[in-house]
C-alpha cells in the first residue's frame, strides 16, 4: 500500500463515508439481502445519520476512517456495548467496512487492530460485534482473527425480510 493513514472521522468525512457503507452494503450483502432493499439504500441518508452520529458520539466511542493515498477507504465504529446485557467493561464494534475494490490488502486487520487498541485503553476487556449469519466470508474473517461466536442471535425486520445476526466476542 502506497499511503495508508487510519485516523479520527471528522464531520467533513461524512458523505466518503456514506459512500463507503452504502457501496460496501450493496456489494457485500449482494445474495443475502433483497437486490431490491439494497437498491433503496440512499448515500444522502446515510450521510444524514453519519453526520448526527458523529456529532452526538459517546466520549468512550471512536469512528475511523482509513484513507489510502488521500481518499477515504474504510472506516470502524467503536465503542461500549449496546447490548442490554452488557457490563462496563464490555466493548462493541459497531461497524467495520472496506471499499470492496480495496479489500484483501490489510486495511480492515489495520482498522481492526486500531479499533480494539481504542477500546483496550478505554479499559474495555472484551469485545463484541454483530455479523449477518449469511455472511460467510465476514464470519471467517472475524474466526480467523480469533472472535468465537457466544450463542447470541438477534433478528431485524426490515420491509419484507430480517435480518440474522450472530454475535462474537474477543476477550483481550
Amino acid at each position: 500500500m502506497t499511503d495508508l493513514m487510519i485516523r479520527e472521522a471528522q464531520l467533513e468525512d461524512v458523505p466518503r463515508i456514506a459512500q463507503v457503507h452504502v457501496e460496501t452494503w450493496r456489494d457485500a450483502y449482494l445474495g443475502i439481502i433483497p437486490d431490491t432493499y439494497l437498491q433503496s439504500l440512499s448515500i444522502d441518508k446515510r450521510a444524514e445519520i453519519w453526520e448526527i452520529n458523529l456529532r452526538n458520539q459517546h466520549p468512550k466511542s471512536h469512528t475511523l476512517v482509513a484513507e489510502l493515498d488521500g481518499q477515504i477507504v474504510g472506516f470502524i465504529g467503536v465503542g461500549a456495548c449496546r447490548d442490554e446485557e452488557s457490563t462496563a467493561n464490555h466493548g462493541e464494534v459497531f461497524s467495520i467496512y472496506v471499499d470492496s475494490d480495496k479489500q484483501g490488502l490489510g486495511i480492515g486487520t489495520r482498522m481492526l487492530n486500531q479499533g480494539l487498541e481504542f477500546l483496550k485503553n478505554e479499559n474495555f476487556s472484551r469485545a463484541s460485534l454483530w455479523v449477518l449469519a449469511g455472511n460467510e466470508s465476514s464470519r471467517f474473517w472475524y474466526e480467523s482473527r480469533g472472535w468465537r461466536r457466544d450463542g447470541k442471535v438477534k433478528s431485524e425486520h426490515r420491509g419484507d425480510f430480517d435480518l440474522i445476526e450472530i454475535r462474537y466476542v474477543l476477550h483481550f
